[in-house]
């Protein structure tokens, strides 16, 4: 089947604004957090992110796993409020990502972390890479989130998953063309668990 149907992001970034420090980027988060009404969609597609000196991530590299859970679970009772006032606002978020099998030791960590934030109250969806490498390879070639259909953010990272910056969206029609592919990538995923269990 032919996917030439599907937008890709990297015309999409092509006309956005783009901000070249990841202080920068973030900081326009604020008015999408503060005022999303539905839903935030998140995809994500690479298979490490830099994340500084994280300790929970240290622990699971040094196979202290056990530790690890438990720093991972303190690290999400910081992010728990936001999540309670979403909740309260009736706005759910749905995440998105391929994982290859065998995932490799950072995505193993990262699966520990999806665990705790389904217990906050997010929806959590996993593809096979091989399924779905030609989506992610020439449509979905960035990160992106979506808040309703009036925000849209798609990061740019380097090659050692380390946030550069990123693009602002605010056209109407390319947010509906981010939105729709990210409804064709969850298509082809399954939920986080039936494949994951917190046992596993």
């Amino acid at each position: 089947m032919s996917l030439n149907f599907l937008p890709r992001i990297e015309e999409i970034v092509r006309k956005a604004q783009y901000f070249d420090s990841s202080e920068a980027f973030i900081s326009k988060f604020e008015p999408a957090w503060s005022s999303v009404r539905t839903r935030i969609l998140k995809l994500e597609t690479l298979d490490f992110y830099d994340e500084g000196d994280n300790q929970s991530l240290k622990a699971f590299l040094d196979g202290d796993i056990e530790k690890s859970k438990k720093l991972i679970s303190q690290e999400k009772q910081g992010d728990a409020p936001i999540y309670q006032d979403l909740k309260k606002r009736w706005v759910e978020i749905i995440r998105c990502r391929p994982i290859a099998a065998p995932p490799n030791e950072y995505l193993k960590w990262e699966i520990e972390n999806y665990k705790e934030n389904i217990k906050l109250g997010e929806r959590i969806f996993i593809a096979n890479m091989i399924a779905v490498t030609e989506i992610f390879e020439r449509y979905a070639t960035k990160d992106f989130m979506v808040f309703d259909t009036r925000f849209g953010y798609i990061y740019d990272y380097d090659k050692n998953g380390r946030l550069l910056g990123g693009w602002y969206v605010e056209d109407v029609q390319e947010l509906y063309q981010m939105s729709a592919l990210f409804s064709f990538i969850q298509s082809n995923c399954v939920r986080f668990e039936s494949v994951y269990s917190n046992g596993d």
